[in-house]
């Protein structure tokens, strides 16, 4: 049964601890302890099960290695951002450091306001597929993509939702494809002083397949107001064609199986393939 509420990881060592949220409790916990290793270090929560010898996937309430994986509040999906803030501020738990509400360089969040916004992934240009691995483990229930970016607007954007475009240009297709491939719900906000870029991490809802935006109408439009996805991450304020086209075909097209991460990639290649390579032209 999905656990909709606030959680706290503890380190039984040293006694230092992390406060989330999340609308499912034991997916995201799944997430955070996805494929550890010794060199894990995408999240402060990561860093220390690397550290302290955590290598299982947790999947549900007890003790894991030397971690106490346990939820202390059940609350509705829309106190979650409040509720978590009460926590961080009360408990102060030392593996939120980065976080907003503790970091005095962060401005106060509204609290009551989420937002919308888009992440462009281009194949031409990052050379892979989202989220594709060669851990065949990994499934659509359970992948951890993040979002990676510079911008300070990232600081603001808990409970918000980032919709995720893919472009690609098909074998034997002239020009790129559009396709809608996923929306996050943004639950867990961390800083990387290397790259000096934020990641969002959260629930992952893929489409039941990636959905073709490139030929609906006014698709051109709305592209040519995103800078041709030049941008990076941006607010769909005021972009009709979001609202109006896209987040529907997210309500009506939110995958309800779980299969193999990889499977359901491979299944949309083929399709792509059938389409644009219908006679078998190598």
């Amino acid at each position: 049964m999905r656990q909709t509420g606030i959680y706290k990881i503890t380190n039984l060592i040293n006694g230092k601890f992390y406060i989330g949220q999340s609308r499912d409790i034991f997916t995201r916990w799944k997430a955070h302890t996805m494929a550890l290793t010794e060199h894990s270090n995408e999240s402060i929560i990561r860093m220390a099960f690397a550290k302290y010898n955590l290598r299982e996937q947790v999947n549900k309430k007890g003790v894991f290695g030397n971690f106490n994986f346990e939820i202390i509040e059940n609350c509705d999906a829309k106190k979650l951002i409040e509720r978590e803030t009460y926590y961080i501020n009360k408990l102060k738990p030392q593996y939120n450091v980065q976080l907003m509400g503790i970091n005095p360089i962060f401005p106060k969040r509204d609290l009551q306001k989420t937002q919308c916004f888009l992440q462009y992934h281009s194949f031409e240009r990052m050379g892979y597929i989202p989220g594709e691995s060669d851990d065949d483990s990994i499934t659509t229930e359970n992948a951890n993509y993040g979002i990676f970016t510079k911008k300070r607007v990232a600081i603001n954007m808990l409970g918000s939702s980032v919709v995720l475009i893919f472009g690609g240009k098909p074998k034997s297709c002239r020009y790129n494809r559009y396709y809608l491939w996923s929306e996050l719900v943004v639950e867990d906000i961390q800083f990387d002083h290397e790259y000096k870029q934020y990641i969002l991490q959260g629930i992952e809802n893929l489409m039941d397949t990636p959905i073709d935006l490139t030929d609906l109408y006014g698709f051109d439009e709305f592209k040519i107001k995103c800078g041709n996805f030049a941008y990076g991450l941006q607010s769909m304020k005021n972009k009709d064609f979001f609202h109006k086209i896209i987040l529907p075909l997210i309500t009506n097209h939110k995958l309800s199986r779980v299969i193999s991460y990889n499977k359901w990639i491979d299944d949309f290649l083929e399709r792509e393939h059938n389409i644009y390579n219908p006679l078998g032209v190598k």
